[in-house]
This record gives structure tokens, C-alpha cells and sequence, in this order.
């Protein structure tokens, strides 16, 4: 059936929606839209930005390059899970080296990073000053690429193979479908949200 709407009832004899109800709705904590132009982020985690693609060569760049340009001011990476049988694969494999190139980022696999990190001949550097260490390296995300020659669970299984390699700094995961452009401020958007509703970007 049908869903009722969510607008609000108006009081009768009024046309639209008074400015002082909606602001009041909308900063009511917990609520769909709560309003966070004023919330200032406690702390920027690390974030890691899932993106499963399946034959999407028309979008393919438009969302690495949105991806790659947000104005989010902590550390995070893009893991791109890539199930194509066309051309997509070499449009990621191509914008993901010249990203990563241009910006003076090592080619470490991640089975290496995670060796680096947790190394003891890392000198007697803690293991949080190791973290901070690695997320120094390059400026910008890293694009990690991953190539399935079969697509078993589909988006799922694309998804769950993201989990599997991401950096092990995550602590939010954000996925985007090939389709959706996300804006510059959208990660920052996504965790001011977070905090509001959970009171805490702490785990």
C-alpha cells in the first residue's frame, strides 16, 4: 500500500510549514534530519570508502574522481571491488595508478602495509605512532584495486572482499554505488550525522 506522507499537518488557514517548526523538527537528535551546520567533529577517524562496480565504464572515473576529492580532513581510502568483464576494469586499473603515483604513494599491497605496521623491527616507535606513521604517507586516499574473476554473492560478496582488505585504521566504512556522486563534504557530512545520533564518534 501506499505510505502516508511525512509532511507535517498544518494548522489551519496556513499555506506552509513556519520557519521556528521546521528548525525545531529538524534539530530534534535522533531525527532523520538533524541540523549539523553548527556540529563541530570531535575527532576524524579513519574511514574506508567501499566502492563494489560491476561493467559501469560511463561512471566508472566520475566516481573515483568524486572519491578522491573530498574535503574530509582525516586519513581514508578508496577500496574499489571490481567484478566487470569490460572496459571498466582498465578505467579503475589506469585512474587508480595515476592517483596513487601522483600522490607519492608506495605500492605497498595491503598484506604488506599490515606487516609494516605490526613489524617489530619498526624501531620502538608504539604501535599508535606506527599508525600515525603510515597514515602520514602520501597526500590523499590510497586506491586499493581488487579484481574478481567471478562474482560470487554478487554485491555482496564484493562488499564482504572490501572488509577483507581494508586498511585495519578503519573505522567507518562507507559504501557508494557507481552511480551516485557523492559531494566534496559528504564524508564529513556522513559522520557529523553519526555523532549527532549516537552522541560519540568514540567506539
Amino acid at each position: 500500500g501506499l505510505s502516508k506522507s511525512t509532511t507535517p499537518a498544518l494548522p489551519a488557514g496556513r499555506s506552509e510549514v513556519p520557519a521556528d517548526f521546521t528548525s525545531e523538527v529538524s534539530g530534534i537528535a535522533g531525527g532523520l534530519e538533524p541540523d549539523v551546520s553548527k556540529i563541530t567533529l570531535t575527532r576524524h577517524p579513519f574511514i574506508s570508502v567501499h566502492l563494489p562496480m560491476f561493467n559501469e565504464p560511463r561512471v566508472a572515473e566520475r566516481l573515483l574522481r568524486a572519491c578522491t576529492g573530498f574535503t574530509y580532513e582525516g586519513a581514508y581510502e578508496v577500496v574499489v571491488v571490481d567484478d566487470s568483464t569490460d572496459e571498466t576494469t582498465a578505467i579503475v586499473r589506469q585512474f587508480a595508478e595515476r592517483w596513487n603515483a601522483a600522490s607519492g604513494h608506495s605500492k605497498l599491497s595491503f598484506e604488506d602495509e599490515k606487516a609494516e605496521l605490526l613489524s617489530s623491527t619498526s624501531g620502538k616507535l608504539s604501535f599508535e605512532q606506527r599508525k600515525a606513521q603510515l597514515s602520514s604517507k602520501g597526500s590523499g586516499p590510497f586506491i586499493k584495486v581488487i579484481h574478481r574473476e567471478n562474482r560470487e554473492g554478487f554485491k555482496g560478496g564484493a562488499l564482504r572482499e572490501a572488509l577483507r582488505v581494508s586498511d585495519p585504521r578503519a573505522e567507518f566504512v562507507v559504501v557508494f554505488d557507481a552511480d551516485f556522486v557523492p559531494y566534496p563534504d559528504t564524508l564529513e557530512l556522513f559522520l557529523k550525522y553519526f555523532q549527532v545520533n549516537a552522541g560519540t564518534l568514540e567506539r
